[in-house]
């Protein structure tokens, strides 16, 4: 009787653990909506965002601001972004954890002017994709920014004396 009493009371504990485990992972969702990284550039950097549109309204996608902070001419960058989705559903009694990955762009842009700010909500492939957000499920945006080519930079001619 003892026993069971324990095995109720450690129960009782390890769901309520749990509970708070999806309102943290929830509230990390609420906050983690959008994504941003950065590429580092000699003079400045590549600055990449996305925002998911369609988590408030279904007729919207996503879209990407890029924004060149730096002297340089971007000639090519190419950019992905995914999304990790996760949720807990019972599997014999007990809460298991499943995740999957979308890809919602990926893509090259190319012809990134210096110091300006280009948004976007098509890319050369079509739409860059949104999706509705679910109550129940997390989800954790990451973009990537790879192969960056920039325009060379001018050296100065040197002057006669």
């Amino acid at each position: 009787m003892l026993l069971m009493l324990f095995n109720l009371k450690n129960y009782l504990i390890m769901k309520k653990w749990i509970i708070l485990s999806i309102f943290v992972c929830m509230w990390f969702a609420a906050k983690a909506q959008n994504a941003s990284n950065s590429y580092p550039l000699v003079s400045g950097s590549l600055d990449v965002e996305y925002y998911n549109d369609r988590s408030h309204d279904l007729s919207k996608n996503g879209r990407l601001i890029i924004t060149n902070n730096s002297d340089l001419t971007i000639s090519k960058a190419h950019i992905r972004v995914t999304v990790l989705i996760s949720w807990y559903e019972q599997s014999n009694g007990y809460p298991m954890r499943n995740k999957k990955t979308l890809e919602l762009c990926d893509d090259d842009f190319k012809n990134i002017p210096s110091r300006k700010t280009l948004e976007l909500t098509n890319s050369q492939r079509g739409v860059i994709a949104g999706g509705p957000e679910k109550p129940g499920k997390t989800y954790q945006y990451n973009i990537e920014i790879t192969n960056v080519v920039h325009d060379p930079v001018p050296f100065p001619e040197p002057q006669k004396r």
